[in-house]
């Protein structure tokens, strides 16, 4: 076991009664929650993964590690497709209906910022393991403040189909609203910028609907 996979087992046990006191099971770094049948909440410690040639060193920026939260939702009774059924008892994040990475849930809210690596961006974020303690304390504090009220609000499969369609929904509105500019992008030069404008128009109108 590598000092960065000791380090991720580390953080992980460290939030497992987090989870586990939320009614979740776990199975290495995947956590599972069943809400009601045929519901399954999942919980995914995801550690960055990468290739060193043979005989070359570890680049510093990966010694320590890292690794982002992903969270997810899978309703059986939306899987249209057998393969899209998990094969056995766990349910994987990507098997989801519903995805989101912790950083989503972060944007516009304040949060312990010490143990994010430098890799992040905005809505991608990774936690270094260079701190053990620290790592679990902000993915602790993530889970509790705001994963887990998110996954809360998602406990019913009325409740994941009902955000399902409002997704198709704004999907559907952004497709029209961008029209032909996604068409002309690398063509017109204006483009992009119409795209840029536009979308921050329709994110202005959607918070405002939203308060």
């Amino acid at each position: 076991m590598s000092t960065r996979s000791q380090r991720m087992h580390a953080v992980v046990a460290a939030v497992a009664p987090e989870l586990k006191g939320a009614g979740f099971r776990k199975q290495r770094h995947l956590f599972n929650r069943s809400t009601e049948p045929g519901v399954v909440q999942v919980v995914d410690f995801q550690m960055a993964q990468y290739r060193v040639p043979p005989g070359m060193p570890v680049p510093p920026a990966l010694v320590d590690g890292s690794f982002r939260l992903n969270l997810g939702v899978y309703v059986d009774a939306l899987v249209r497709e057998s393969w899209e059924r998990p094969p056995g008892k766990w349910v994987s994040e990507y098997r989801c209906q519903i995805r989101a990475g912790m950083g989503e849930l972060l944007q516009g809210h304040a949060y312990d910022r010490r143990a994010v690596d430098r890799k992040s961006s905005t809505r991608d974020i990774w936690w270094s393991l260079a701190d053990v303690d620290l790592a679990a304390d902000a993915a602790r504090s993530a889970l509790r403040d705001h994963a887990l009220p998110w996954l809360d609000r998602l406990a019913t499969k009325q409740a994941v189909t009902e955000l399902r369609e409002r997704e198709e929904e704004s999907a559907e509105e952004l497709r029209t609203l961008l029209g032909d500019d996604l068409d002309m992008l690398g063509v017109d030069p204006e483009a992009g910028r119409r795209i840029v404008e536009k979308m921050a128009l329709y994110k202005e109108a959607q918070s405002g609907f939203d308060a």
